[in-house]
């Protein structure tokens, strides 16, 4: 995309696909907290990966290919949904919806000649060990279930297809959904309320324990302003907690220590020792010297006896 800082900022102007699965609790990328300060300015958007790009730049490609291999042809949403279609930024068009006007974003494409009618698809660059949980699971992972279930209300469609490519000696894998109204009720509800509440009126949302929060918050609050605040409430059991949990580290770390001190006595000047089960211990040698570490089966082969 030319234009991606003006395309990052059109996205925070309301809700996208990407953004979805936050909302109910199985993005694992955001939560509602990390969301939010990225939507109020708060916070950065997140960096613009290898990772990221190969994806961008595999889609072409791959939507070719599901046009080859199914035999429809994948339109641009501007020729397929142009009644769906608003101006959110100068310069930027992204679907959104009529009333819920707080969702928008841009599918990858829309498959024109489907029996079934109009669908949205999405094209995802996705590597060997990572597809083998799909393959698992039957379906991609949830979050993006729910980035598709955000672009069929958007696009006002019911059926989508995630077209996936996982290397270069393996078929396109595809995988065919049905809006499950229930639920794009549900998240419609919940983005709603995500926007108005909290994005809208400024407030921010309840935190909670996951890293997204906890990257999210050292970066809304980088430096402190010098003053003393009370803590009650619940805040009394957290710092119970805390305080639990350090003491029991201390005592798992002196544990610790006490096993790594007696493996290295009884590895010696080995290189390596194996346990009865195939596993065992090797030595990594760095700036501070050797280093004891945990090794597998194939690991330890390279050590002659």
């Amino acid at each position: 995309m030319d234009d991606r800082p003006g395309w990052l900022a059109a996205r925070r102007q309301g809700i996208g696909g990407s953004d979805a699965a936050a909302l109910v609790a199985c993005s694992p990328f955001q939560s509602v907290l990390s969301l939010w300060a990225n939507k109020t300015g708060r916070t950065p958007d997140d960096v613009d990966t290898q990772r990221h790009r190969w994806g961008r730049r595999y889609e072409a490609p791959i939507l070719d290919e599901y046009a080859f291999v199914s035999g429809h042809r994948v339109a641009d949403q501007s020729e397929a949904v142009p009644d769906r279609l608003a101006q959110i930024a100068p310069g930027h068009m992204m679907l959104r919806h009529p009333d819920a006007t707080a969702m928008i974003g841009n599918t990858d494409g829309i498959v024109i000649g489907d029996p079934a009618g109009l669908r949205v698809i999405d094209a995802k660059t996705v590597e060997g060990w990572m597809f083998g949980d799909w393959l698992k699971a039957g379906r991609p992972p949830l979050y993006i279930l729910v980035q598709l279930t955000h672009y069929m209300i958007i696009s006002g469609l019911s059926h989508a297809t995630v077209a996936a490519f996982t290397g270069l000696s393996d078929p396109l894998y595809v995988f065919e959904f049905e809006l499950d109204t229930g639920f794009a009720a549900r998240l419609m509800e919940a983005e709603d309320t995500f926007w108005r509440r909290y994005v809208v009126a400024d407030q921010q949302p309840p935190a909670d324990t996951s890293e997204a929060t906890a990257k999210a918050l050292r970066k809304i609050y980088p430096k402190d302003n010098g003053r003393l605040i009370q803590l009650t409430g619940p805040a009394t059991e957290w710092a119970a907690d805390f305080d639990d949990l350090t003491a029991e580290i201390k005592v798992l770390d002196a544990k610790r220590e006490q096993a790594k001190t007696m493996l290295m006595a009884a590895l010696g000047d080995a290189a390596a020792g194996e346990l009865p089960d195939g596993s065992g211990f090797t030595y990594k040698t760095g700036a501070r010297g050797r280093s004891l570490r945990r090794a597998g089966e194939k690991a330890l082969r390279k050590f002659q006896p």
